[in-house]
């Protein structure tokens, strides 16, 4: 049997539907484009020449991360207090990851009521205070374990969205 020929618009088409389905499964840039035998440069290259395929690309990222976000929101409408924390401290790290801060502003009394708002109780001691280190070591296991809390979801409904139908829509010309 002959092999068959294809043009090679047909065959980076062909590519470009093997990364866009990557995508929406949430898979990097870099295993697309092994999955798809494509070199970094062919793929940048193209994008270049296509930019509804490079929009097509981007959109097809951010709707997985709306997969993923779906179910969690979701969850923190519901009520669930812990995984807005966790929430809170992942995607603004700086403002509510509680993270430790430097030991000059322990004099600072601003600095200190933000700890507290925080929640970062082993900062809101002072230094020479009556708190044991046994209470505080206590605090500090507490903590971590609401952090190691697993979360489960429902799997999200799979649907054909806007960018799945404008791929469609791409390769079909």
């Amino acid at each position: 049997m002959m092999p068959t020929i294809i043009s090679l618009e047909e065959f980076q088409k062909a590519r470009g539907k093997v990364v866009l389905d990557c995508f929406s499964n949430g898979l990097t840039e870099e295993d697309a484009l092994t999955l798809a035998e494509w070199s970094q440069e062919d793929f940048d290259l193209y994008k270049k020449s296509n930019e509804r395929f490079s929009q097509l690309c981007e959109r097809k990222k951010v709707e997985y991360k709306k997969t993923l976000m779906t179910p969690i929101t979701k969850a923190i409408q519901d009520g669930d207090s812990r995984l807005a924390q966790w929430m809170l401290e992942r995607q603004f790290h700086n403002e509510f990851s509680g993270k430790k801060r430097p030991a000059e502003q322990l004099s600072n009394p601003i600095a200190l009521i933000i700890n507290q708002i925080q929640g970062n109780q082993s900062m809101t001691v002072l230094p020479g205070s009556n708190a044991t280190r046994k209470q505080l070591l206590k605090d500090k296991r507490a903590k971590q374990e609401e952090d190691n809390q697993e979360y489960t979801f429902d799997k999200p409904e799979p649907m054909q969205s806007d960018a799945d139908i404008e791929a469609d829509e791409f390769f079909k010309k």
